[in-house]
């Protein structure tokens, strides 16, 4: 008796110190969190027209940038779903013509018509043939969320 007595406690010995090394069986509750960071909605999205016309594939959201040419001599519209800031840039410098103001730059006239901070429309003309292309940008920046811009290059072409 006196050696099952002590083959039974060297077996419970073993166990407990077997399963305190493993960590000693017992079960952890608890609930798992995951965080993702937070949806950034989009404060606007611009599109475009070029003589009254819809002009497909022009569709912008904030962080994006698009080439859009346009023959010089006809106008355009861009029109943004939030309310936004255009900023209009040629030749490396920020110019910002007026309405009824004109730009005038590498051959061609550019006359905004009208600007809001939904709309910004302008008539273009060239003085004669284009040497080159003539790139006149425009950043559009959310005024809800001024950390949210997108840029439509407008490539005025022959």
């Amino acid at each position: 008796m006196r050696a099952m007595t002590a083959f039974f406690s060297a077996l419970a010995i073993s166990t407990s110190l077997l399963l305190t090394g493993c960590g000693g069986g017992a079960v952890i509750e608890g609930e798992v969190v995951i965080e993702q960071p937070p949806v950034q909605v989009a404060a606007f999205d611009v599109i475009m027209l070029a003589n009254g016309q819809r002009v497909g594939g022009v569709n912008l959201l904030p962080g994006q940038e698009q080439d859009v040419q346009l023959p010089a001599g006809n106008s355009f519209e861009f029109a943004s779903s939030g309310p936004v800031r255009w900023t209009v840039v040629t030749g490396g410098q920020i110019v910002n013509p007026p309405v009824r103001g004109i730009l005038v730059y590498g051959g061609i006239n550019m006359t905004p018509s009208f600007i809001t901070n939904a709309r910004y429309a302008a008539d273009t003309s060239r003085t004669g043939f284009l040497p080159s292309q003539v790139v006149v940008s425009f950043i559009i920046t959310s005024t809800v969320d001024p950390s949210q811009e997108s840029q439509i290059n407008l490539v005025l072409t022959n």
